[in-house]
């Protein structure tokens, strides 16, 4: 029975919620608790590689990216359900991982990739917060 679960998604990338959202909602109605969401903004560069964007641009950046992940889920999760917001900047593992520990979760849930796909949680990432979560990991693998 978990009484944390964090659920990491890539706002860009349909995939990565589809499938995962209403087996976390599921989860979550299941254990009698709530969700917290997580995205990640990475840093980005600009005109030239190895040159980072403004720092000025994040603040724009987090808020577009909660905006968007709240109306993710908010269109699929029942209103009755609790949700935490929670917007990431930067190493997306190492986000997940810190909202992971500072939530005191005990259950990440996320999705896995198809390989073909290029999203924010693929391969290393994924594998990283299997690897060295501080609780269990339920891997949704996308149809």
């Amino acid at each position: 029975m978990a009484s944390k679960i964090l659920v990491p998604i890539d706002v860009h990338e349909e995939s990565s919620w589809q499938e995962v959202l209403p087996i976390a909602i599921e989860r979550a109605r299941k254990d009698g608790t709530g969700l917290t969401m997580m995205t990640v903004v990475q840093h980005v560069e600009i005109n030239m590689p190895g040159v980072p964007a403004p720092e000025k641009i994040y603040p724009q950046l987090r808020a577009a990216a909660r905006e968007r992940l709240e109306g993710i889920v908010q269109g699929a999760a029942p209103g009755d359900l609790p949700i935490e917001y929670v917007v990431g900047e930067g190493s997306v593992y190492r986000e997940v991982l810190r909202v992971a520990e500072e939530i005191g979760a005990d259950l990440i849930i996320l999705a896995s990739h198809r390989p073909a796909l290029r999203s924010f949680l693929l391969g290393a990432n994924a594998a990283r917060v299997v690897r060295h979560a501080p609780c269990s990991v339920y891997v949704v693998r996308p149809s």
